[in-house]
């Protein structure tokens, strides 16, 4: 067996161990058993999606080493394509037929297709979660069904993991400066005519996988021959409404919701919820840009090439992008923790509401005090080119 990173058995060891607790949530769900006292619904979408996000904010690639949708997304690469791939090259990728247009697609407007599935899907839980016991494992199969076929038909992550995903867009937002950077140990594969291992294999446009986060979201800044305006577009409008819609998510919708059956009418009142925060979010990042704009104009005083800046303005525009993520993250933990500790370790491990509450702050010290350390580190940034890979 080729070895193709370091600790190969280890990260195979924890993919087997992901896909294992999916399918005992999964079976939980189905025969709608208890875990620790909690319901396997509540399990799943209370505790194991918000310990998914934290490990997203502090450690993306953590998280898309282990992730048991891209393990399945993945299987095809493990056991035919990689050997295809190293026989042929990765010529291999160039696709033909009716794949090709969808490929192309998908492969330069991937951001986009995420953002809008992220923004349609998470709001959508706020009524479809009580439409019937069963909704959540019913869409969870349906999405380990899409991530494992569109693996078989288009190459390693390009269908799924940097495309289709709904969360690939928030692992790009959250991405911009983690905490501890992990390499990706996934896509690894022996070119075939000097033997050596290359661990990128061209599917995806400016994968973060491939890239350090910050050296990928510098390039999505610059004007080049391969920068695509639509993602670069799109992750500025994903970051700059997200404070916006997770205060809605968690405040404003559930307030404003009426139900008036499974009708559109529901459905365009829910999304309509989010809207004034969003708008709210965008226009205050919009307007600290010009805000920041003028000042430079003023303090140089001299005419400028149109749509051209200089580099205070580029790491003007990564601060604020920070600080919105820092901000969005904090709301979400914020509420999420306050539910984990105070709501559901009262009936996992018996222990009383003062002892909880005191638990919560105390978690909610640490990680506030682990986020403004964050904000200070990256503020603090080298210069673009020389990019730090984390905080410490």
């Amino acid at each position: 067996m080729i070895r193709y990173y370091k600790y190969q058995k280890l990260w195979t060891t924890l993919r087997v161990l992901m896909v294992a607790v999916m399918v005992l949530v999964l079976t939980a769900m189905r025969f709608e058993w208890e875990i620790f006292n909690i319901s396997a619904r509540e399990f799943f979408w209370m505790l194991l999606i918000p310990l998914m996000v934290y490990t997203i904010f502090f450690a993306v690639g953590l998280w898309r080493n282990i992730c048991p949708l891209a393990t399945f997304n993945l299987f095809n690469w493990v056991f035919w394509w990689r050997k295809k791939m190293e026989r042929q090259g990765p010529r291999i990728n160039q696709l033909t037929g009716w794949r090709l247009p969808f490929y192309n697609f998908v492969k330069r407007k991937g951001l986009l297709i995420s953002a809008i599935a992220f923004w349609v899907i998470v709001p959508s839980r706020l009524i479809l979660s009580d439409l019937h016991p069963q909704f959540g494992f019913w869409a969870l199969i349906l999405m380990f069904a899409v991530a494992f076929v569109m693996g078989l038909i288009f190459p390693v992550k390009s269908g799924w993991c940097t495309a289709l995903c709904p969360v690939s867009a928030a692992e790009k937002a959250y991405s911009i400066n983690p905490s501890i950077q992990i390499k990706n140990n996934r896509c690894h594969y022996k070119l075939p005519k000097t033997g050596a291992i290359s661990n990128c294999n061209n599917c995806s446009f400016n994968c973060m996988d491939v890239r350090e986060p910050e050296h990928a979201y510098w390039l999505e800044q610059d004007t080049k021959v391969m920068h695509d305006s639509v993602n670069a577009r799109m992750r500025k409008l994903f970051i700059s409404v997200f404070p916006g819609f997770i205060l809605s998510y968690y405040v404003i919708a559930p307030r404003l919701l009426y139900f008036d059956g499974y009708t559109v009418k529901t459905f365009a009142y829910l999304y309509l919820s989010f809207l004034p925060a969003m708008l709210i979010a965008v226009a205050v990042y919009e307007v600290l840009k010009l805000l920041k704009r003028l000042q430079i104009d003023m303090r140089r005083n001299l005419p400028r090439p149109e749509g051209q800046y200089d580099e205070s303005y580029l790491q003007f525009k990564r601060r604020l992008d920070m600080l919105y993520i820092t901000l969005a993250f904090g709301i979400y933990f914020y509420y999420t923790s306050n539910y984990i500790f105070t709501r559901m370790l009262t009936r996992m491990f018996s222990i009383s509401n003062s002892e909880s509450q005191i638990i919560f702050y105390i978690g909610l010290a640490v990680v506030y005090s682990l986020m403004l350390q964050g904000l200070k580190s990256g503020w603090n940034e080298l210069d673009k080119g020389r990019y730090q890979p984390s905080w410490w």
